[in-house]
């Protein structure tokens, strides 16, 4: 079954909590790099929940970012950019004390993500297979295998995606900015 492609606005009602949101954002030279590198359509990834704030429902998203440690942004941050959002493997009240705790402690991970860049590059292109190293920081998909308890923690946001449709979850939405 095909998910339906909708806007930011008409689908903002449909996330729930726990949802994985895959960006594809083809306007950043950043995010051009990384689709390169790990031959991958998403640049980014994170994780959407509900959250209210003076009786307004709020659609927010926690995610490890570039030049931040973990934080959360208003999931709107990306209504201009294409996104496949995929139902959670588990259920968000089972993993939101650890996917918000620590905000803003756990460093980003650029070696991280310049090591997997390199590492599925290799795989990629020439199939040379070079063993995952641990580093302290975290990627944004690093950071959503591990809060989701995936087979491999250490993932672009490409491979990530293919571990869940390899799980049998299929994209809910396809939200075109």
């Amino acid at each position: 079954m095909s998910a339906p492609v909708v806007s930011y606005d008409e689908s903002r009602s449909q996330f729930e909590s726990g949802d994985i949101v895959f960006i594809r954002d083809r306007k950043s030279i950043l995010a051009n790099i990384i689709q390169f590198f790990t031959r991958s359509r998403y640049s980014h990834v994170g994780i959407a929940f509900w959250m209210s704030s003076g009786g307004i429902a709020r659609l927010m998203m926690v995610e490890a970012q570039g030049g931040t440690r973990r934080r959360i942004v208003n999931l709107s941050k990306y209504r201009n950019i294409d996104l496949d959002v995929m139902k959670a493997p588990d259920d968000w009240r089972n993993v939101a004390n650890e996917a918000l705790e620590r905000l803003s402690e756990v460093p980003y991970g650029y070696l991280e993500a310049l090591y997997v860049g390199i590492v599925e590059a290799l795989q990629q292109y020439f199939d040379v297979t070079i063993p995952r190293k641990n580093f302290k920081g975290e990627i944004c998909s690093e950071f959503v295998a591990r809060i989701y308890d995936m087979p491999s923690k250490h993932v672009s946001p490409q491979e990530l995606m293919n571990q869940l449709v390899e799980a049998g979850i299929e994209p809910r939405l396809l939200v075109r900015g």
